[in-house]
């Protein structure tokens, strides 16, 4: 039960952040965000929601992510998230600063 209720946490903050995806593997995580061309893409792009939320992410992590173009779609890496309590903790903070 423990496990279902951190996954709905993840899954509420990530979507709040507008990332379609979440990837936990080897000490990082992956979040992607909507594809340019989808309807949810225009409108997060053409407003001030990527850039607030980029803006959000570099005052939390520092120099401690990337962002990935491919595919159409731009992900953050973030490294050093162990698993998915690291994952909640640090999308909570982001999320919290908007």
């Amino acid at each position: 039960a423990t496990r279902l209720w951190q996954c709905k946490m993840l899954q509420y903050y990530a979507s709040n952040l507008y990332f379609v995806r979440i990837t936990l593997r080897v000490g990082k995580m992956w979040c992607m965000c909507p594809k340019v061309e989808s309807a949810l893409g225009r409108s997060y792009y053409e407003a001030p929601l990527f850039t607030n939320i980029l803006n959000h992410i570099k005052k939390v992590t520092g120099d401690s992510h990337s962002i990935i173009q491919k595919d159409d779609a731009i992900r953050f890496l973030f490294e050093k998230v162990n698993n998915i309590s690291d994952a909640i903790d640090l999308l909570k903070k982001i999320y919290e600063r908007q």
